[in-house]
């Protein structure tokens, strides 16, 4: 059977607290390439990941998207780091003083500069976020065969035609 190198397939799964999307894009590359986009929490599973997908799928470059939402109510920590926060000050007033200008800076102005706020990372238990990981991928790529086959199918169909149509070309021509 053919099958087509692009297609598209996505899958989703609930977890306690949690709605993970996996969303998987094909199209033509030599080789199998796997490119994974996900966020870096749970990065340590980009590699089962890739075993996955390659297991299944032999050429075209797909491109994997793993989003991981929080539930309404899931509690988000921003921590402030007061040390980056006073270095930047002091910086800015020094500069301030250095150019004769006014360094008025407020502390929103400072929570704007890289690194003063930060969201804590979550404690992640990565066993069990992979094993609604894996049901979302799964669905995202049962749908993604899919639709690579029957895209072959069709493309199979069309080739007939044209061969059908160059054979009758060839009749002609003989006679």
């Amino acid at each position: 059977m053919l099958k087509s190198m692009t297609g598209f397939g996505r899958g989703e799964v609930l977890l306690p607290g949690k709605r993970i999307t996996v969303e998987i894009r094909s199209v033509n590359h030599r080789y199998c390439e796997v490119v994974i986009r996900m966020p870096r929490t749970y990065s340590a599973l980009e590699e089962k990941i890739r075993r996955a997908i390659q297991s299944r799928v032999a050429r075209g470059r797909l491109e994997v998207l793993v989003n991981v939402v929080q539930e309404e109510g899931q509690e988000t920590l921003v921590k402030v780091d007061k040390e980056l926060g006073l270095a930047y000050y002091n910086s800015l007033r020094e500069l301030g003083n250095f150019l004769q200008i006014s360094a008025e800076i407020s502390a929103e102005q400072l929570s704007r500069l890289p690194g003063v706020l930060v969201l804590q990372e979550e404690e992640v238990d990565l066993v069990e976020f992979w094993g609604g990981l894996e049901t979302a991928l799964d669905e995202a790529m049962q749908s993604l065969i899919g639709m690579r086959e029957s895209e072959g199918m069709r493309l199979e169909r069309d080739l007939i035609h044209r061969i059908d149509r160059i054979a009758q070309f060839i009749n002609d021509i003989s006679k």
